[in-house]
């Protein structure tokens, strides 16, 4: 087995670049040519290729990595800047800004994980992000967008050779009378997905970019779910969104926001964790609730507020297990006006099949076996629970897992019904 060096990872937003406007294009072509002035910034910059989404657009993306040890002191920032070419066509611009906390520890490694849109086609990619001191981080690389060979009878909602910020839309859906629901609520939990470790599948394991070869980062999943938050926006037009932006793992709000649309996207992908993600200070810690706390407050601000929503989804990862749910829990809200959906983000199409963690099955598990051995590990164990689908089947509620673009499809029908 490789031996990792566990350490903490600072990890900021799964970002969604806005394009550039004509009037701004100088200004990003200026950040994209080496400065007179420059010097190199320590990073190191892993492309990912592009998928379709769950829109049925392609959504390929970026994982920037820069080790802290290089900022000292307060006041720092980041400029990102891209040029995204398809061959034979004209470049588009897209640009973002970071501030980095006040706090930050020199033995992390930040990271912010960046997604776009385009169409079928081929592209290349140019890459700067520039900070406060004129240090640069610079990258190219090649983009395909294709469809596979099962995938040929899917229409792509985006022309070829064309590139666009993920707030981008098609062609607005003929209106059917009133939309279902009227009223919507998205609560979007950014916290870490429940995945099988290199260490157990039972707590978060991160490792550093600098302990020996890379492994497969979940880090981009947060573009993911930002991409299906714009995607659920397109498919319910009309529809009047309240977006709630909440970290388990934070247990914290990090964006509320009424009148919610594809105009705010980079809110939510700013909020979907934000810079302040491993800064706490110790009033917060005193002040914040647990865990099954965080998730009480959200679902009773919805069931008490002054003009509920026709219906409550809650959006994100499969998440790990949580101490047993409180006796009693939210006994008084089962039967409350809005309908509750869970839906699911599924990393992989196959079911979890590891075995069956604290809290979450009838066995305990051996804690005095490793991780991969034992019958509580055998594959084929059935998959249970995580504690959001628990909680919204206290409140009869309905769970929608969704891995690809027909499973969303259902799961936009079953919303819309009433």
């Amino acid at each position: 087995m490789r031996q990792f060096v566990i350490a903490a990872m600072l990890a900021w937003t799964g970002s969604a670049q806005m394009v550039v406007q004509p009037a701004g294009i100088p200004a990003a072509q200026k950040l994209l040519q080496p400065l007179a002035d420059e010097k190199a910034l320590r990073c190191d910059v892993d492309s990912s290729k592009a998928e379709l989404n769950f829109g049925l657009r392609f959504q390929p993306g970026y994982v920037l990595h820069v080790p802290l040890v290089q900022y000292s002191g307060v006041g720092h920032a980041w400029q990102i800047a891209l040029r995204v070419t398809p061959d034979g066509g004209e470049p588009a611009y897209l640009t973002d800004h970071f501030d980095l906390p006040q706090i930050v520890d020199p033995s992390f490694t930040g990271e912010i994980a960046g997604a776009f849109l385009v169409g079928e086609g081929r592209y290349r990619v140019e890459f700067a992000a520039v900070d406060e001191k004129l240090r640069a981080c610079r990258s190219e690389w090649r983009v395909e967008a294709a469809l596979g060979r099962g995938d040929h009878a899917v229409k792509v909602a985006m022309p070829p050779n064309t590139v666009a910020d993920l707030s981008w839309t098609g062609p607005a859906a003929p209106s059917k009378g009133n939309p279902r629901p009227r009223r919507l609520t998205v609560l979007m939990n950014g916290s870490e997905p429940y995945w099988e470790g290199i260490w157990t599948p039972f707590r978060r394991v991160i490792v550093p970019h600098t302990a020996g070869p890379k492994i497969e980062s979940m880090m981009d999943y947060r573009s993911a779910l930002v991409g299906i938050l714009a995607s659920l926006l397109e498919k319910l037009p009309g529809t009047t969104v309240r977006l709630v932006v909440f970290d388990l793992d934070q247990q914290k709000e990090t964006l509320r926001q009424d009148n919610f649309t594809a105009k705010d996207i980079d809110k939510a992908a700013h909020a979907a964790n934000n810079t302040d993600h491993w800064v706490v200070t110790v009033r917060e810690l005193e002040e914040r609730p647990s865990k099954w706390g965080l998730l009480a407050s959200l679902v009773e601000s919805e069931v008490r507020a002054e003009q509920p929503s026709d219906a409550v989804l809650f959006l994100g990862p499969r998440i790990g297990p949580l101490d047993k749910m409180p006796a009693h829990f939210l006994e008084d809200d089962k039967g409350s006006a809005p309908r509750f959906f869970y839906l699911q983000y599924r990393l992989s199409a196959e079911p979890i099949d590891v075995g069956v963690p604290d809290n979450m099955g009838p066995r305990a598990r051996d804690l005095s076996l490793p991780p991969g051995y034992g019958p509580d590990y055998m594959p084929g164990s059935p998959e249970v629970s995580d504690p959001i689908d628990l909680l919204v089947t206290r409140l009869k509620g309905k769970t929608l897992r969704v891995h690809s673009p027909t499973e969303f499809a259902k799961a936009v029908e079953t919303i819309r019904r009433p």
